[in-house]
Protein backbone atom coordinates (compact mmCIF):
# COMPACT_ATOMS: atom_id res chain seq x y z
CA UNK A 1 0.00 0.00 0.00
CA UNK A 2 2.69 2.30 0.67
CA UNK A 3 5.43 1.34 -1.51
CA UNK A 4 2.69 1.28 -4.90
CA UNK A 5 -0.27 3.53 -3.45
CA UNK A 6 -0.82 4.03 -7.19
CA UNK A 7 -2.26 0.38 -7.81
CA UNK A 8 -5.82 1.32 -6.00
CA UNK A 9 -7.66 2.95 -8.32
CA UNK A 10 -10.17 4.48 -5.38
CA UNK A 11 -10.75 4.68 -1.71
CA UNK A 12 -13.48 1.71 -2.03
CA UNK A 13 -10.50 -0.59 -3.39
CA UNK A 14 -7.76 0.89 -1.12
CA UNK A 15 -10.22 0.76 2.46
CA UNK A 16 -11.24 -3.31 1.46
CA UNK A 17 -8.00 -4.30 0.84
CA UNK A 18 -6.97 -2.13 4.25
CA UNK A 19 -9.50 -4.33 5.97
CA UNK A 20 -8.93 -7.75 4.57
CA UNK A 21 -4.71 -6.85 5.32
CA UNK A 22 -5.87 -6.21 8.87
CA UNK A 23 -8.00 -9.27 9.50
CA UNK A 24 -6.09 -12.13 7.38
CA UNK A 25 -2.56 -10.19 6.90
CA UNK A 26 -2.44 -10.01 10.36
CA UNK A 27 -4.57 -12.39 11.72
CA UNK A 28 -7.39 -10.34 13.45
CA UNK A 29 -10.11 -11.97 13.72
CA UNK A 30 -12.59 -8.82 13.05
CA UNK A 31 -11.59 -5.85 11.44
CA UNK A 32 -13.66 -2.90 10.16
CA UNK A 33 -13.35 1.05 8.85
CA UNK A 34 -15.16 3.15 9.83
CA UNK A 35 -15.20 6.50 7.54
CA UNK A 36 -16.01 10.01 9.14
CA UNK A 37 -18.51 12.54 7.30
CA UNK A 38 -17.47 15.38 5.49
CA UNK A 39 -18.47 17.68 8.32
CA UNK A 40 -16.89 15.25 10.71
CA UNK A 41 -20.24 14.54 13.04
CA UNK A 42 -20.57 11.05 11.59
CA UNK A 43 -18.85 7.83 12.03
CA UNK A 44 -20.48 4.94 9.91
CA UNK A 45 -18.97 1.50 8.81
CA UNK A 46 -18.32 0.83 5.59
CA UNK A 47 -15.74 -1.88 5.45
CA UNK A 48 -15.62 -5.30 7.05
CA UNK A 49 -14.00 -8.64 7.89
CA UNK A 50 -15.29 -11.35 10.06
CA UNK A 51 -18.13 -8.90 11.66
CA UNK A 52 -21.05 -11.31 9.70
CA UNK A 53 -22.53 -12.78 12.85
CA UNK A 54 -22.02 -9.10 14.49
CA UNK A 55 -24.09 -6.71 12.58
CA UNK A 56 -24.22 -4.37 15.18
CA UNK A 57 -20.60 -3.95 14.21
CA UNK A 58 -21.02 -4.29 10.92
CA UNK A 59 -23.05 -1.55 10.15
CA UNK A 60 -22.08 0.62 13.28
CA UNK A 61 -22.89 4.22 13.22
CA UNK A 62 -23.00 7.39 15.66
CA UNK A 63 -22.69 10.78 16.20
CA UNK A 64 -19.16 11.66 17.32
CA UNK A 65 -19.68 13.47 20.58
CA UNK A 66 -17.18 15.70 22.55
CA UNK A 67 -15.29 13.61 25.06
CA UNK A 68 -15.28 10.11 23.00
CA UNK A 69 -12.69 8.32 22.07
CA UNK A 70 -13.72 8.70 18.63
CA UNK A 71 -13.48 12.61 18.95
CA UNK A 72 -10.32 12.35 20.12
CA UNK A 73 -9.16 9.84 17.12
CA UNK A 74 -10.76 12.04 14.92
CA UNK A 75 -9.01 15.44 16.39
CA UNK A 76 -5.38 14.36 15.12
CA UNK A 77 -3.79 11.24 13.81
CA UNK A 78 -3.77 8.54 16.97
CA UNK A 79 -3.69 4.92 18.05
CA UNK A 80 -4.97 3.24 20.75
CA UNK A 81 -4.40 -0.04 22.13
CA UNK A 82 -7.59 -0.98 24.45
CA UNK A 83 -7.77 -3.33 27.37
CA UNK A 84 -9.57 -4.29 30.44
CA UNK A 85 -6.93 -2.72 32.28
CA UNK A 86 -6.71 0.60 30.52
CA UNK A 87 -6.85 3.64 32.53
CA UNK A 88 -10.69 4.40 33.86
CA UNK A 89 -10.58 7.88 31.76
CA UNK A 90 -9.53 5.76 28.46
CA UNK A 91 -12.14 3.09 29.35
CA UNK A 92 -15.23 6.30 30.15
CA UNK A 93 -14.20 7.48 26.71
CA UNK A 94 -15.87 4.52 24.91
CA UNK A 95 -19.58 5.26 24.12
CA UNK A 96 -21.90 2.64 25.41
CA UNK A 97 -23.49 2.09 21.89
CA UNK A 98 -19.47 0.92 20.51
CA UNK A 99 -19.06 -1.25 23.40
CA UNK A 100 -22.57 -2.63 22.92
CA UNK A 101 -21.79 -3.27 19.34
CA UNK A 102 -17.75 -4.97 20.21
CA UNK A 103 -19.01 -7.09 22.89
CA UNK A 104 -15.33 -7.33 23.77
CA UNK A 105 -12.99 -5.23 25.72
CA UNK A 106 -9.38 -5.49 23.92
CA UNK A 107 -9.04 -3.79 21.06
CA UNK A 108 -7.23 -1.40 18.48
CA UNK A 109 -8.32 1.77 17.34
CA UNK A 110 -6.11 3.98 14.74
CA UNK A 111 -7.08 7.33 12.91
CA UNK A 112 -6.38 8.02 9.43
CA UNK A 113 -5.67 11.24 7.91
CA UNK A 114 -5.50 13.15 4.65
CA UNK A 115 -3.44 16.26 5.58
CA UNK A 116 -5.10 17.77 8.83
CA UNK A 117 -8.72 16.24 7.31
CA UNK A 118 -10.05 12.87 9.58
CA UNK A 119 -11.30 10.07 6.78
CA UNK A 120 -11.41 6.90 8.53
CA UNK A 121 -11.07 5.01 12.10
CA UNK A 122 -9.61 1.85 11.57
CA UNK A 123 -10.88 -0.95 14.04
CA UNK A 124 -9.43 -4.57 15.28
CA UNK A 125 -9.96 -7.25 17.56
CA UNK A 126 -9.69 -10.59 18.21
CA UNK A 127 -13.25 -11.71 19.59
CA UNK A 128 -12.43 -15.24 19.20
CA UNK A 129 -10.59 -15.61 22.46
CA UNK A 130 -7.39 -15.32 21.22
CA UNK A 131 -5.14 -12.46 23.00
CA UNK A 132 -3.77 -9.42 21.11
CA UNK A 133 -0.26 -8.89 21.10
CA UNK A 134 2.31 -6.00 20.96
CA UNK A 135 3.14 -7.71 17.33
CA UNK A 136 -0.02 -7.80 16.13
CA UNK A 137 -0.66 -3.94 17.65
CA UNK A 138 2.62 -2.98 15.60
CA UNK A 139 1.13 -4.30 12.27
CA UNK A 140 -1.85 -2.46 12.79
CA UNK A 141 -0.24 0.78 12.96
CA UNK A 142 2.05 0.16 10.03
CA UNK A 143 -0.91 -1.06 8.01
CA UNK A 144 -3.14 2.29 8.77
CA UNK A 145 -0.17 3.83 8.37
CA UNK A 146 0.30 2.55 4.99
CA UNK A 147 -3.34 3.41 4.01
CA UNK A 148 -2.92 7.42 4.84
CA UNK A 149 0.47 7.36 2.92
CA UNK A 150 -1.75 5.84 0.01
CA UNK A 151 -4.93 8.52 0.65
CA UNK A 152 -2.12 10.87 0.72
CA UNK A 153 -0.97 9.94 -2.66
CA UNK A 154 -4.18 9.48 -4.37
CA UNK A 155 -5.32 13.35 -2.95
CA UNK A 156 -2.06 14.75 -4.51
CA UNK A 157 -3.43 13.07 -7.66
CA UNK A 158 -6.59 15.11 -7.85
Amino acid sequence: MSQRPEEFSDLHELMNAATQGIAYGIEISRASVGLISKDGSRLKNYYSVGCQEQQELKNFETTIVKNTIFEKLSSRPASIWVKASSDKKILDLIPMNFKHAIETKEFFLMSVFVGKKPVAIFYADNIEGKALTEQNYKQFKFLCGAVSTALQHQAKKK
